[in-house]
């Protein structure tokens, strides 16, 4: 729960460095600031709560929008990066190997930043967190599970080689203002600004309508666990509105906890990484 809880804060913090990034990539001599990226968290959480609650009987709908703009985002982006983009050579993308952090070994290099990619699988169990709504979950739950990790495991593998085989400079692109090299990679390959910033808005949008799902999940699973006596205060976090079969109660303690525990943080980390950022291009 605890975990899921982690992810909604997680999924609003990135809703913000996103967002600043894309101003960034738009007008290079914005400079970022902690409580600018704090008021774009809290804009983002309460979106995804608008969608769960006020709006919440078109949830379906908005989630399969979403998967279509996923699976048509992702070509949307391969094929100008692709065409456009100069190409590395295979050899260059498959026998060079980097240690940017320093570590003793390659071994522990690659594991360290295995974490990066292992995040963006997380997720994959949200299907069960909502199987008491889901009809014949026996069947449709596993399914769900297992479409979710072949579709993006696919599409993840195809986007990373057309990255890599684009890749260009690798200092250059890890020093990127925007904090994101994936939109230095893309301004780089299409040479344009606003064909850039319309690449690098496809996975800023993905996000956002990933944090919705983000919140329905660790609310789920908080009702969850309070309806078998599981997290303390449990008599109310486990009541249900009679009026529109909402767990509003669980849906505020997600809210209020992440809107004000973790956005302070996360502007600490934001100072950190932003005077890290500035001795590194001094």
């Amino acid at each position: 729960m605890i975990g899921w809880q982690a992810i909604v804060a997680s999924g609003g913090f990135l809703c913000g460095s996103l967002i600043q990034g894309l101003i960034v990539l738009n007008n290079p001599k914005y400079v970022p600031k902690p409580w600018q990226l704090v008021l774009i968290f809290w804009a983002a959480i309460i979106f995804a709560i608008f969608i769960n609650t006020v709006v919440s009987h078109i949830l379906p709908k908005i989630e399969g929008f979403i998967l279509i703009m996923h699976c048509l985002g992702f070509f949307a982006i391969l094929i100008p990066l692709l065409y456009y983009a100069p190409h590395n050579d295979a050899s260059e993308i498959f026998t060079s190997f980097s240690n940017g952090g320093n570590w003793q070994t390659q071994g522990l290099s690659f594991m360290v930043g295995l974490v990066g990619p292992v995040f963006a699988m997380l997720g994959a169990d949200s299907a069960v967190h909502m199987s008491e709504e889901i009809k014949n979950p026996a069947k449709n739950v596993p399914r769900a599970m297992v479409f979710s990790l072949l579709l993006n495991g696919s599409l993840g593998f195809g986007m990373l080689l057309a990255v890599l085989f684009s890749l260009g400079d690798l200092d250059t692109v890890l020093a990127t203002p925007t904090g994101y090299p994936f939109m230095a990679i893309f301004e780089e390959s299409v040479g344009s600004i606003p064909g850039s910033l319309t690449m690098a808005a496809l996975p800023t949008i993905l996000n956002i309508a990933a944090t919705i799902g983000f919140v329905t999940t660790a609310s789920r699973m908080t009702w969850s666990f309070a309806r078998d006596h599981g997290t303390p205060g449990w008599q109310i976090l486990s009541k249900v509105d009679p009026r529109s079969s909402l767990l509003l109660a669980s849906i505020a303690f997600t809210t209020t906890v992440r809107s004000t525990v973790y956005p302070r943080v996360l502007e600490e980390r934001m100072d950190m990484a932003l005077t890290l950022r500035e001795e590194v291009w001094e």
